[in-house]
């Protein structure tokens, strides 16, 4: 064989390696979701993580900012006696351990786990991760004053305003229907309660004098929260709607004593129940 001939050999190699490698592969007749589905069939009671540039279920990329009103019903307040210097001292019942008034929340999440397959139920879900913090407008507490554990003579109320911040997890299951998905939220974190507006009310027709022995005071708990909500598909495009129901656990706060207390008048443990719904940017 010459020169010229193993030279065109090569060239005609060279030209069929070059197209092999520039020459895309079509999947076009594989059946690729009858064939992950079917994978995924064979492992029973497990999972798969598929990570992908938005999430698929909620609809929003990798972090977003969610906005939360509504309103609220808390239960709080707690009887206790008063230890006065050189007295017998007062004993502070609760006439009213409920109040409601309105919230605000604002979060920031980041995606955990995107469209996780747990095969026990063909159950989808991702999950998020982040900061949720929440204003609890002021609320009251009312009661009455035993003076001296004989006379009812002054009645009594004060203010509580909780700032709770939570470190944040929300679970988002998709349902078989376009048009709702389930969520799930879990939280724990520091609660700041400010307890305040501390005043006495003459009951016996002003006989009694109000005694103001109670000041404004803030103090910083453990809280806790967890809810359930449904979030709404296309009734806002593009924007996670959601509506649902909330656990606050608020901690116990309490007040500045004067001088002559030897202990001083505690909120009890507080809880509350609210309803909210919320937006995601």
């Amino acid at each position: 064989m010459g020169i010229r001939e193993r030279s065109k050999i090569k060239l005609k190699l060279l030209s069929m390696v070059l197209t092999a490698l520039v020459t895309p592969i079509s999947f076009a007749d594989v059946p690729t979701d009858s064939l992950a589905a079917s994978s995924l069939a064979d492992l029973p009671n497990t999972y798969t993580s598929v990570r992908h540039p938005t999430n698929s279920i909620s609809g929003y990329r990798y972090g977003s900012f969610v906005f939360q009103v509504g309103g609220f019903n808390i239960h709080q307040g707690k009887a206790q006696h008063i230890n006065i210097s050189d007295l017998v001292g007062d004993d502070f019942t609760v006439t009213q351990h409920t109040d409601s008034n309105f919230l605000l929340g604002l979060g920031y999440f980041v995606n955990g786990f995107d469209d996780t397959y747990i095969n026990c139920g063909n159950v989808l879900f991702s999950t998020k991760i982040g900061i949720n913090a929440f204003y609890l407008s002021k609320t009251y507490v009312k009661g009455e004053v035993v003076q001296e554990n004989l006379y009812n003579n002054l009645s009594y109320k004060y203010s509580v305003t909780n700032y709770p911040v939570f470190l944040a997890a929300k679970a988002l299951f998709k349902t078989p229907s376009d048009i709702f998905n389930i969520t799930l939220d879990l939280g724990a974190g520091p609660n700041f309660i400010h307890t305040g507006n501390f005043s006495e009310k003459s009951i016996d027709n002003g006989i009694t004098i109000p005694d103001h022995i109670f000041s404004a005071d803030t103090n910083v708990r453990l809280a806790a929260t967890a809810g359930i909500g449904v979030q709404l598909n296309n009734v806002i495009p593009n924007v996670p709607f959601e509506c649902g129901y909330r656990f606050f656990y608020l901690g116990e706060g309490h007040f500045d004593k004067t001088t002559h207390l030897t202990n001083t008048l505690h909120t009890g443990n507080s809880y509350a129940n609210a309803l909210m719904c919320s937006v995601s940017v």
